[in-house]
């Protein structure tokens, strides 16, 4: 009798071990990239972490701002048809990344899970992926780069002009000013003419000759002073300018004032530390 028991209790023993054991191995290798610290590799593989989705606009080149982590959400790489049905697979958590400068290089709006985002190409060393908008904090380069702007304001060629546009869906003459700095800087450089014209009032930007004016600086045509501004293009270089016109026509990218014709009242060269930051 004794035996049988001292049996009982030595088998119960081994299953609490066991037990007791299975749960630590459990607790090891539950919850979001938790590490396995006898093999130290990540318990759950990114790999099996996939959304559902699609890009529902044009990708775009974006220059002239780094980024830094703002929020723990997921590096993505895509794949299939990404404009119908994609695969948004993680690649691993933005924390990972925390404390590093990202290059942003690229944005596209698109739909993962459900939920309209727009989501961005950044890298750090040989890590690269795209990663939703919210999980980024924006920090504009604090050099003005008129070739970025260039790049970036050439795309819209042929955009019609709509009175009080804002958008490539159709722009005004500010409103194209506005959405190429808002978008290649995140900065505001203001709504109308009159308010672009007007930052050569402040710290915000410096009076240029339009003789003198470089790629990236803002152009405006005046009656007077800025509150008179009635026109706003960005300049290319050599006296080159692209703009918004208006009704009937699509943006102009290859427009020039070299034989003084439609020659501005002048050109701002901004400070990008001094305006307003946008995301």
């Amino acid at each position: 009798m004794m035996k049988k028991l001292f049996v009982t209790f030595a088998t119960l023993a081994l299953t609490l071990t066991i037990g007791t054991a299975l749960a630590f191995a459990d607790d090891l290798v539950q919850g979001d990239g938790i590490v396995n610290t006898v093999t130290d590799t990540p318990a759950v593989d990114a790999a099996t972490v996939k959304y559902a989705g699609k890009y529902t606009g044009k990708k775009q080149d974006v220059t002239g701002y780094t980024a830094t982590v703002k929020k723990n959400g997921d590096l993505f790489k895509v794949s299939g048809n990404k404009k119908k049905s994609a695969t948004f697979t993680r690649q691993l958590r933005m924390n990972s990344l925390k404390g590093q400068t990202l290059t942003v290089t690229k944005k596209v709006a698109a739909v993962v899970n459900g939920k309209k985002t727009t989501i961005y190409w950044v890298q750090a060393g040989t890590i690269q992926g795209w990663t939703k908008k919210a999980n980024l904090k924006f920090k504009s380069t604090s050099k003005l780069n008129g070739a970025s702007i260039v790049k970036y304001a050439k795309q819209f060629k042929g955009v019609p002009y709509v009175w009080g546009g804002t958008t490539p869906r159709g722009f005004d003459c500010s409103g194209y000013v506005q959405y190429v700095y808002k978008h290649v800087y995140h900065v505001n450089v203001g709504r109308t003419s009159r308010d672009q014209a007007a930052l050569v009032n402040s710290a915000k930007g410096t009076k240029v000759s339009a003789n003198n004016a470089k790629a990236g600086d803002i152009l405006v045509w005046t009656r007077g002073g800025a509150s008179t501004a009635y026109h706003a293009a960005l300049a290319s270089g050599n006296k080159k300018f692209m703009q918004a016109v208006q009704p009937g026509t699509g943006l102009n990218i290859n427009s020039s004032y070299a034989n003084g014709h439609f020659k501005p009242s002048y050109a701002i060269r901004v400070n990008l530390n001094k305006l307003p930051k946008t995301n």
